[in-house]
């Protein structure tokens, strides 16, 4: 695959001085990972080295790529334009981390890809008319997923909301335990984050008649799953299913039939969240 992007690295001429490069000329091969700039003459065989030297996630340095320094706004700006597909790159490889945490059947129908190296892998995260909005990234060495890029607003991106569903969904936190609810055939979307907004909760009652809560079994779990009761009781049935302690969440479940075979304890909530032992917790 061959793209090109605008130069990651500053430009000079003497009648302008440094600059970067608005129009692209910086070749990249996705396959081999060679680059070459045809305008300031730097290449190289590493794009993982070279997004590393560069603090850039290869996916940004993999588009028309415009640094810091000459944008306002970087997260509007890296999306905007921005080809989703770019986050499929290595999708083998996605795959291969994806079936080690029991996931299967996922990378290609979320176009989830990977850094050719297996550090990062990369989860598109798209609004309800299909379009690119963020990404969640995983550095593999590392717990937790960050949401990309910089300075994107976290409270109005929701994973998942492009799916067609039924009227009963799942809302978890997590990017693995959505990934995996998706494979086991369940309606689901994940918040992505545990500080949630009354924007992301009016999409959830946009997209679904009856929830199912499934929080992390920690204090922030229990802020989640507080805000989400309070804000969607009124407006359809709300369900809470509470994980055994052994767990931190679904993603930690080893397959389909442990999932199901905890679906009984799920609990219907019909007042605040106060009136069922939850409370929100510093």
């Amino acid at each position: 695959i061959e793209l090109i992007s605008c130069c990651p690295f500053p430009h000079y001429k003497p009648e302008k001085g440094q600059y970067y490069e608005q129009n692209p000329s910086f070749g990249i091969n996705l396959e081999t990972g060679n680059f070459n700039c045809y305008g300031c003459g730097k290449s190289g065989k590493n794009l993982d080295q070279l997004a590393w030297k560069l603090d850039l996630p290869l996916p940004i340095l993999t588009r028309s790529y415009v640094p810091e320094e000459v944008v306002e706004d970087k997260a509007h700006e890296v999306i905007k334009d921005f080809d989703a597909s770019f986050l499929s790159i290595n999708q083998p490889i996605a795959n291969k981390y994806l079936e080690s945490r029991g996931i299967y059947g996922i990378a290609e129908t979320y176009g989830i890809g990977s850094s050719s190296d297996g550090n990062s892998i990369y989860v598109p995260i798209k609004d309800r008319t299909g379009n690119l909005v963020a990404w969640s990234e995983k550095n593999v060495a590392m717990n937790g997923w960050y949401l990309k890029p910089d300075g994107v607003e976290k409270g109005k991106l929701l994973l998942g909301t492009h799916e067609k569903f039924g009227s009963h969904g799942y809302i978890v936190e997590s990017t693995i335990g959505k990934l995996k609810l998706s494979s086991w055939g369940y309606d689901s979307v994940a918040t992505c984050s545990a500080n949630i907004t009354m924007q992301q909760i009016d999409e959830i009652a946009d997209l679904f008649s009856a929830v199912t809560l499934i929080p992390h079994n920690d204090g922030a779990g229990d802020n989640w799953v507080t805000k989400l009761i309070d804000g969607l009781v009124t407006r359809m049935l709300v369900y809470v299913l509470k994980l055994p302690a052994n767990l931190k969440d679904v993603g930690e479940m080893k397959n389909k039939e442990e999932f199901e075979s905890a679906l009984p304890r799920a609990k219907m909530i019909k007042g605040k969240s106060k009136e069922y032992g939850y409370k929100k917790r510093n």
